[in-house]
């Protein structure tokens, strides 16, 4: 996932050694018609996970000219190290069973209905980079660019949280960052994908309010709107259900939720670790918190 030059502020990594972005490292092959290709994603071979890490290895090296300043070479070691350790993440995800069954909830939508190809994918909620379970999140968004054959320049990026590190990676990857997004009152007019992992009730009662006479053009992977509708769920008091989130539990009874699980298949982890021990050392089992969610979708139009 390089793209070609982009400076770091306020680290500036040197033109030369900055590699373009080559979608074939990770999926070769994907058809290009009006249907979504489900291809078997190539994130789970080892001789492309090997390549990666090399592409890593080659791609961001410091600049010998400036390695003696200490800003510089800490911002540097962070810098690369996200992007090793985002690697490992996309090994881990890519790999597990987990995203087997995203990749499952996916086409059984989509063949569904063989025009809605998603064109667009927002992303909020990601979280600080340096977290491990935003990294996480971050994987799994590169694997939904990969998978629905979006580019990641169609893939909107925003979270208040970011910092100017955070954005810079974030563009450095190709991802287009956005200034804001309204508490996620984002009107859409063609098929996108909002990506919201953890997403408070709030923002997805936006979210559905924002798109009230498009929401089949819309559908969500994050929090079950069951979830969202939950007073359970909700630290008011005061507050009751369909009171709290009034517009999703409006469309509740006419959507279609796909429950993901929660674990990653105990097998692929310890096969994993025989070629990228990394991802074992850095992330562990700790995918069950960060990825938890479900695919909501929406009826065609005119039903």
């Amino acid at each position: 996932f390089w793209l070609a030059p982009f400076r770091l502020e306020p680290l500036l990594l040197p033109e030369r050694v900055l590699k373009p972005y080559s979608p074939s490292l990770f999926c070769a092959g994907r058809g290009m018609g009006s249907v979504p290709a489900f291809a078997e994603s190539a994130a789970t071979e080892p001789a492309h996970l090997l390549e990666l890490q090399a592409k890593i290895d080659q791609s961001v090296r410091p600049d010998e000219q400036r390695v003696h300043e200490k800003e510089y070479w800490r911002q540097y070691q962070q810098w690369s190290s996200t992007l090793a350790r985002l690697a490992a993440a996309i090994t881990t995800v890519g790999g597990s069973d987990y995203w087997q069954s995203v990749r499952e909830a996916l086409q059984a939508h989509w063949a569904c209905d063989p025009l809605a190809e998603v064109e667009d994918i927002v992303c909020l909620c990601l979280g600080n980079l340096e977290e491990h379970a935003s990294l996480y999140q971050l994987s799994l968004l590169h694997l939904l660019s990969e998978e629905l054959n979006v580019s990641h320049e169609r893939c909107f990026v925003f979270d208040p949280c970011h910092t100017s590190q955070d954005r810079s990676i974030l563009q450095y990857l190709g991802f287009t960052v956005l200034k804001g997004n309204d508490e996620a009152r984002i009107p859409v007019t063609r098929m996108t994908l909002f990506y919201m992992p953890h997403g408070d009730w709030s923002l997805t009662d936006n979210l559905v309010q924002a798109n009230w006479n498009s929401l089949h053009q819309v559908a969500v992977l994050g929090n079950c709107f069951s979830w969202v509708c939950n007073v359970e769920n909700c630290g008011d008091a005061d507050d009751c259900q369909g009171l709290r989130a009034p517009q999703v539990s409006a469309v509740l009874p006419f959507v279609k939720a796909t429950e993901l699980p929660d674990t990653l298949h105990s097998r692929t982890q310890e096969r994993l670790a025989s070629f990228a021990p990394r991802a074992a050392q850095l992330f562990g089992g700790r995918l069950v918190d960060c990825l938890e969610c479900s695919l909501t979708t929406f009826p065609p139009a005119g039903q």
